[in-house]
């Protein structure tokens, strides 16, 4: 994309995957919590991404590398729920959603 022209580029990371319904009902035993697993996965593929936006930033320093960190703001939406309008039980670590129950 460089090589075409591009300079400003966005990269959202991997968000709080254990959360997902399908990787609650695999991994998250008869209580469906999120899955720790999956999420630790996905937080080491998202400091593997920073490092190599890092990088990226100082081999091309006339880009622009953001990344959207969209695990964080997922987490964020999950542990306070009602403050985004959504009715949303939040128990630890695990959620369940007014049409998941």
């Amino acid at each position: 994309m460089h090589k075409l022209g591009a300079r400003k580029m966005i990269f959202f990371n991997t968000p709080l995957i254990g959360c997902f319904p399908l990787a609650r009902t695999i991994a998250g035993g008869v209580i469906r919590k999120c899955g720790d697993l999956f999420n630790e996965e996905a937080q080491i593929f998202n400091r593997m991404l920073n490092r190599q936006i890092q990088f990226l930033s100082s081999s091309l320093p006339q880009s622009r590398f953001i990344i959207a960190d969209y695990f964080k703001i997922l987490q964020e939406i999950i542990e306070n729920s009602l403050q985004y309008g959504m009715p949303m039980l939040v128990a630890s670590n695990n959620f369940v959603s007014g049409c998941s129950k």
